[in-house]
């Protein structure tokens, strides 16, 4: 799904949209699923802010004891996406940025790029883990 930025900076509304993920995803995403989102744009003089607001239960296999669970994702991101390389260059280091010259932005690629980063690889507590799990691990 892509996102047409500079159009879409005129209007400033929010839009919401449920998206289907089955490619680049992390190795512990279990299977592909559905993720909703809202996003919107603000206009500044040399680029735009997209803010993406995700939710979704996301299938994962945690990877200290091996045992599938969902996962509550919720993330908000502000993204600077700027039309040159140089202008991204100025905002680097005081917000996230990616350059698309035709000002297009494909969603899904973000999405997917935000679950690499903010997802988490194992259940937080040890004692949300499979215990029988983790003894079988640890005994082999």
């Amino acid at each position: 799904m892509k996102i047409d930025i500079k159009r879409k900076g005129q209007h400033n509304i929010n839009q919401r949209f449920t998206v289907h993920l089955d490619e680049r995803l992390p190795f512990y995403v279990d299977k592909p699923f559905d993720i909703e989102f809202t996003y919107h744009v603000d206009v500044h003089p040399d680029y735009y802010i997209l803010h993406v607001e995700e939710k979704g239960n996301v299938p994962l296999v945690c990877q200290r004891c091996a045992e599938e669970w969902l996962y509550e994702y919720h993330h908000h991101s502000e993204i600077a996406v700027c039309g040159q390389e140089q202008t991204a260059e100025k905002y680097q280091n005081s917000l996230d940025v990616i350059v698309c010259p035709d000002l297009i932005v494909d969603i899904k690629d973000v999405l997917v790029d935000n679950l690499h980063l903010f997802l988490p690889k194992k259940h937080e507590k040890i004692d949300q883990c499979n215990q029988d799990q983790l003894k079988l691990i640890q005994n082999d």
